[in-house]
């Protein structure tokens, strides 16, 4: 039987917040510099264009990483995102580990088999290869989608095909 999870909404809104702000930031500085070219300071309408420009960022953001899932099944675990499907197999698992300044726990794997979450279309080739080489093809972070995890059979799974 399949267990599903979906990325928290604590995790969900930081990253959205976080990449409006980036957004909206990048739109202010390139319409001030505009104004400052042209001499005609409208910094009403920059406020404007940036905070609209962030919210619509980030509200496509937070739908995007809603759209992720991860999924125990009995060989290991499905992680889909970015229309990237992510196939990781207790036979290739290898730790646990503790990352960043929150302390997020990160399961990591030694291979992954990739493919495109909509079989009709190719899995996105930029985002396949962004993954193969900053290595997220083979780890997940379980804490964005279960803070709890240790009390789930998420945890139980992984203490039954850890090597230790």
């Amino acid at each position: 039987m399949a267990t599903t999870y979906r990325p928290t909404p604590a995790y969900t809104a930081v990253y959205a917040v976080t990449t409006g702000i980036a957004a909206g930031a990048g739109v202010l500085a390139i319409h001030l510099t505009i104004d400052a070219i042209t001499g005609r300071w409208q910094v009403a309408g920059a406020l404007i264009a940036a905070g609209g420009i962030g919210l619509v960022i980030g509200a496509l953001t937070a739908g995007a990483v809603r759209r992720r899932s991860l999924t125990l099944v009995h060989d290991g675990l499905v992680v889909v995102r970015d229309h990237v499907r992510t196939v990781l197999r207790w036979r290739d698992f290898e730790q646990v580990r503790t990352i960043g300044l929150f302390k997020r726990d990160e399961l990591v794997f030694r291979a992954a088999e990739t493919t495109a979450v909509d079989p009709d279309k190719p899995a996105p080739r930029k985002a396949v290869e962004r993954m193969r080489r900053n290595g997220s093809d083979r780890t997940v972070i379980v804490s964005d989608f279960v803070p709890d995890w240790k009390s789930t059979d998420l945890h139980t799974a992984v203490r039954r095909h850890s090597r230790g």
